[in-house]
């Protein structure tokens, strides 16, 4: 969420609300039921990246995780910073899911 807010709820008890620079990550697996609310703000702005999980992992258990802005590493660069949602990039690394399929850097 680059600015605004999102709540997940599901059927496995998991519910969030994300905010400015936070993430969520959901794995979908076997089945998970969700909603995703935008209560009212001034301005919303996201985007949501979708991975179709390989065959062997259809079934995986479901799982949800919130990405805190603390939890996002930076990396200072010339013109800008790099936050890291997976993956690792000099050094630092991203949070890992039970299912990494790529990098996500995000150049501000």
């Amino acid at each position: 969420m680059w600015q605004g807010k999102m709540k997940h709820k599901d059927n496995l008890g998991f519910e969030d609300t994300v905010e400015d620079g936070e993430v969520q990550w959901m794995t979908a697996g076997s089945g998970i039921i969700h909603e995703e609310q935008l209560p009212a703000s001034e301005r919303m702005l996201g985007v949501q990246l979708w991975l179709n999980l390989p065959a062997k992992d259809k079934m995986t258990k479901p799982a949800y995780r919130s990405i805190k802005r603390d939890q996002i590493p930076e990396v200072e660069l010339e013109g800008g910073r790099l936050r890291i949602l997976a993956g690792s990039y000099d050094g630092q690394q991203g949070v890992q899911g039970t299912i990494s399929l790529l990098t996500i850097m995000i150049l501000r």
